[in-house]
């Protein structure tokens, strides 16, 4: 992660259906048509006024309390760990998701560097899911968070695993 030059004027732009479009123009082999469809949602920023990154929130869960998230930029100066903090706020604090799920090409080392420098964990790989290449499978729990997101974890979002659940 890149230390923020104090000149940057960093803004957040939310909501404004043509970030799918950006982010998906960014991404390739991605439609942003079925981003648009399934009412996804994107949170891009600006760094002097010029959109460099971008983060879509979609096949959102509110039951299972998930959704995946896909991460696109132009430039690896935009992450900052406020910067991060401040777009996962989004689909932690405002959705109330106890979990994210990411899923990279094989090919995209940089994308695999960065989403596990930020937490996720490999949790499987789907073989040929890109066509001719592996999709690899992350998950980023929230009470697995790095303490630098600043997430809280109350009793209600606490996750005890099945082999160790306590039973009356």
């Amino acid at each position: 992660m890149t230390r923020e030059p104090i000149s940057e004027r960093r803004s957040l732009v939310f909501g404004d259906p043509w970030l799918l479009d950006w982010c998906a123009a960014q991404i390739p082999g991605t439609d942003a048509l079925g981003w648009h469809n399934q009412k996804a949602q994107a949170l891009g920023l600006a760094i002097d006024g010029k959109l460099t990154a971008c983060m879509v929130v979609h096949d959102y869960h509110p039951t299972h309390r998930n959704c995946q998230i896909s991460f696109a930029a132009t430039s690896a100066k935009w992450a900052t760990k406020p910067t991060i903090r401040a777009m996962m706020a989004y689909p932690f604090d405002q959705l109330k998701c106890d979990r994210l799920t990411t899923i990279i090409s094989e090919r995209n080392a940089r994308s695999i560097r960065f989403n596990i420098g930020i937490g996720f964990k490999l949790e499987g790989i789907m073989r040929r899911g890109y066509g001719d290449c592996d999709a690899m499978i992350f998950g980023l729990m929230r009470d697995e968070a790095p303490d630098w997101m600043g997430l809280a974890i109350s009793p209600t979002n606490a996750h005890t695993p099945r082999s160790m659940a306590v039973t009356a």
